[in-house]
């Protein structure tokens, strides 16, 4: 027998072997089924929901898809949604059948129908300032702060002085509603609410002021809670204190009156005009200073008319010159005080 050196061995290359591997099966696409607009929105939901338990998760995740579905109407069929939910709230609510759970989500379409409804009417140029104003309420602080940032960018983008100005005029309004939200948030405290009042427009200041005012004076005249009454207080002297800076007026316009009542109330003015004048207090201003109280100078102002009039006749006097202090606790350093003058010169 012949020996074959190794390097003489034949080589076996793949084609000469007679095993061959399995050919892969033919490509099968996998079978479609139809999907939801819920579970798309499972596949391409934010990532802050993984944190979330399942039943937030699940929630999160309708009130996201619904938000799409609302995004693709068209007007007539947001319309249509709206009144939908509206009446699903109140037959959920008010009707034979009443059933809380099917309240509380009639109630959140609801409000996510009217917040699309609104944001539409919002990016509409023509949309009248007041109109535009009346539909922010309808939107979340997050949809809020979006329209600010639509509102910037619209500002960067355009050089006509006609469009920025409308723009601006807008922007103030969004940012006179998020201070509103502050100023409307009962656990907002002193500091930040001195930081939201200036972004107020000058008919929503008035109109917080007006609205504080009442409530204070509601809860003085039934003994309310001392802490409440200072709150309030505390939150009206910063609201006046914004009024002042701004100069805004706070007389009410006069009543219109015919010419015979104009007559009449200067005729009674003229009769009492020389008994008022004698009767009419003296005044002086003075300028409040560190650790001032009204309690302090009605007896400083007492003692220097030896004792007369009493301290106490000195406050209401004070209260009456200085109509702006309504907690006589607190007044600010820096700020102007109407005294009384008593006895001659």
């Amino acid at each position: 027998m012949t020996a074959i050196a190794k390097n003489q061995l034949p080589v076996r290359t793949p084609e000469s072997l007679t095993h061959r591997p399995p050919a892969p099966p033919p490509h099968e696409p996998p079978v479609r089924r139809p999907v939801d607009l819920l579970e798309q929105a499972k596949l391409r939901a934010p990532v802050d929901l993984v944190d979330r338990s399942a039943q937030q998760r699940q929630n999160a995740l309708e009130r996201w898809a619904y938000g799409r579905q609302l995004s693709n109407m068209t007007d007539a069929q947001l319309e249509a949604e709206v009144a939908l939910q509206q009446e699903r709230f109140d037959e959920a609510t008010t009707g034979a059948d009443r059933d809380p759970k099917k309240a509380l989500e009639a109630k959140w379409r609801l409000e996510a129908a009217k917040a699309e409804l609104a944001k539409r009417g919002l990016q509409n140029p023509e949309t009248p300032i007041a109109e535009y104003q009346a539909k922010l309420p309808e939107l979340s602080d997050r949809e809020l702060a979006a329209e600010e940032q639509r509102l910037l960018g619209a500002i960067a983008d355009t050089n006509d002085p006609a469009a920025v100005a409308g723009h601006v005029e807008r922007l103030n309004a969004v940012r006179s509603e998020q201070a509103q939200r502050v100023v409307d948030d009962p656990d907002t405290t002193f500091e930040e609410l001195g930081d939201a009042l200036p972004a107020l427009t000058d008919d929503a200041l008035l109109a917080e002021q007006t609205e504080v005012k009442a409530e204070l004076e509601e809860l003085r005249a039934s003994g309310g809670d001392p802490a409440a009454i200072a709150t309030l207080a505390g939150k009206l002297e910063l609201i006046d204190g914004e009024v002042r800076t701004r100069g805004i007026s706070t007389t009410p316009p006069p009543d219109e009156t015919t010419a015979a009542e104009a007559a009449a109330q200067t005729e009674a003015a003229a009769q009492t005009d020389g008994a008022g004048a004698a009767d009419a207090p003296q005044t002086t201003t003075y300028t409040i200073v560190g650790g001032d109280t009204l309690g302090e100078i009605s007896a400083r102002l007492s003692a220097e008319n030896g004792g007369t009039p009493t301290a106490d006749e000195v406050m209401a006097d004070l209260l009456a010159l200085n109509p702006n202090i309504t907690d006589p606790n607190l007044i600010i350093e820096g700020e102007p005080l109407t005294l009384p003058v008593y006895g001659e010169g």
